[in-house]
Formats: C-alpha cells, sequence, structure tokens
C-alpha cells in the first residue's frame, strides 16, 4: 500500500509518525488552547488555517508524500479546522476526517453551554455587532467549495460540541452530491441523513446498504392515533395502547377503513393514520440479541 501524508490538527498537541503502511501524519499544532489566544483572535481559520497549509507543503517538500495524497483530521476546534481545510483551500486536500467539529459558530453559540458560549465571545467577538466575523469564521461559508471526500464523526450527547453542527455538514454536502459518510450512534439520524449505511456489531460488519433496502421497510401496516372520551365496549380498543385519551392501534393495510369506520361509531376521534415500517435502530437491535445469543450459546457449549 502506498504510503500516505495527512496533517492533524487535533487541540494543538503535536506528533509525526510512520509506520510505512497507514500513513504519516504530522501534526501541526496552532496558537490555540494554552499556548496562545492572540494568534487567532477574530481570525479563527484565518492564520492557523495557513498553517496546515504550510505543513502540507513541508510534506510536498519532502519528496517523501505524493502531494495528491494529502489529507486532513481533527477532532473539536481541530474538527473546526478540517472543515475550513477542505472548503477555503479544496485543492489542497485529498480527505477530510472531521471529529465532533463546528460547521457554524452562530448554532454552536445557540446550542452550547453558558461557559462555552462566552468563551466563543471572547474569540469572536459580539455575535450581533461582529456577525461578519463569525460568518468569515465559520466553514459553513465555504462548505460548497469542498471537493474532497469527508468522514464526519460525532457522539449522540456530546456536551461540547453539539450534533446539530455535524447534521448540518452531512445535509449540506449530501445537497451538493458531495461524498460523506457518517458515523454516528445516532440511528434515526443515519436512516434520515444517509443514502447507504454500514452496520457494526460486535465488531463485524453485518450490513451494508440503503437504510430501506437494509431493514426492508414494506410497510408492516397501519397506526391511528385517536381520542376517545368516555367508556366504550369497541372490541379494537382491547388492542390499542392507550396514554390517557388518547390510542395508538396497529392494524393491516387492508383492515384500515373497516377500523376507522368501527372507532368513529364508537364516538372516537381521529387525529392521524400513518404507515408502520421497520426502522434501522430495530434492524440494529435485532443484530445485537443475535449476536449475544450466539455468544451465550458458545459460552454454554465450553463449560
Amino acid at each position: 500500500m502506498a504510503k500516505m501524508g495527512g496533517v492533524n490538527e487535533h487541540l494543538g498537541g503535536m506528533h509525526v509518525g510512520d509506520n510505512g503502511k497507514s500513513g504519516s501524519f504530522p501534526n501541526n499544532a496552532t496558537q490555540r488552547g494554552g499556548m496562545s489566544r492572540g494568534g487567532v483572535n477574530k481570525d479563527l481559520g484565518g492564520g492557523d488555517l495557513q498553517d496546515e497549509v504550510y505543513a502540507s507543503k513541508f510534506l510536498e517538500a519532502t519528496g517523501y508524500v505524493n502531494p495528491k495524497k494529502i489529507g486532513i483530521t481533527g477532532g473539536s476546534y481541530g474538527g473546526f479546522m478540517t472543515l475550513m481545510a477542505i472548503g477555503r483551500s479544496p485543492e489542497v486536500w485529498a480527505a477530510g476526517v472531521e471529529l465532533f467539529g463546528i460547521i457554524n459558530w452562530m448554532t454552536m453559540l445557540q446550542h452550547e453551554d453558558a461557559m462555552l458560549q462566552e468563551y466563543e465571545k471572547s474569540l469572536l467577538g459580539d455575535p450581533v455587532k461582529d456577525r461578519a466575523t463569525y460568518d468569515v469564521a465559520s466553514p459553513i461559508t465555504y462548505i460548497h467549495q469542498v471537493k474532497a471526500p469527508l468522514l464526519v464523526l460525532q457522539g449522540e450527547n456530546d456536551p461540547r460540541v453539539p450534533k446539530e453542527e455535524a447534521e448540518q455538514v452531512v445535509e449540506l454536502l449530501k445537497k451538493d452530491g458531495k461524498t460523506v459518510m457518517f458515523s454516528t450512534h445516532i440511528l434515526a439520524d443515519a436512516e434520515m441523513l444517509c443514502d447507504r449505511v454500514g452496520v457494526i456489531v460486535g465488531g463485524k460488519l453485518r450490513g451494508v446498504g440503503a437504510p430501506g433496502t437494509l431493514v426492508d421497510m414494506k410497510t408492516q401496516g397501519m397506526e391511528i392515533l385517536f381520542e376517545l372520551t368516555g367508556a366504550s365496549a369497541a372490541p379494537l380498543l382491547s388492542k390499542a395502547a392507550r396514554t390517557g385519551d388518547r390510542y395508538r392501534l396497529q392494524v393491516a393495510e387492508e383492515e384500515l377503513y373497516a377500523a376507522i369506520e368501527q372507532l368513529r361509531e364508537a364516538g372516537a376521534r381521529i387525529h392521524s393514520v400513518s404507515q408502520v415500517r421497520a426502522t434501522l435502530e430495530e434492524f440494529f437491535m435485532n443484530l445485537v440479541e443475535a449476536d449475544r445469543a450466539q455468544a451465550s450459546a458458545i459460552e454454554v457449549s465450553g463449560k
């Protein structure tokens, strides 16, 4: 396998490594975090991005790295920097991997905690008076210029960089027809945002394809949401799940109209009718249960 160079921007650390196979990933540290804030004050993704670009030029100048195979990766501020790099200098990077990065400082301001809000404002200024600064420093301004394929990694309950940032990245690049891979434990998001998904259980790849194909998203029935006050002897009520005066009833598709008629005769007020389909989460949990059952069987047989 050919060696591949890369710039790894992650919270201002520095390391250089090369195993000759998976590639070399020098980390170009910027004036970030404990070192100095003055270098990036109101210039996030400006001068510090040039550090990343010059790091790639250094790799090229060594003659050791193919300039067409240099990628960039990072987490948190490094994720932000990765998004800025592939948007503002798209001709430099062959690929990007961003972990919990910020795409829009204005939406970040809306969703982060109070302490981080104040820290962000100390870097970028007042969000009203300095709105132009926020826009220039936000990767969303340059996202439509992205050329490199991107892998997005995001946690479901990240307390520092909320998942809304990653969702914007995936949605925007998907609309542009760009190559974007999204790794998440939020299966509803994967089902909504991804054209193709890979499901890993027990360290093994258990399924790859469109969400609808994987879970066989044929209509499994119909769900009727209705409200009923007072007593009723309608037989269907025994099959419905009740919450207060509201009920949810699942019936076969061919039984839908007869069920609605029976409910109306009983005095029910129909709120909605929707299709019942299998979900990616159900598909995943079925695989997990099967994996656990297999592990238990192996354990028992080994005793």
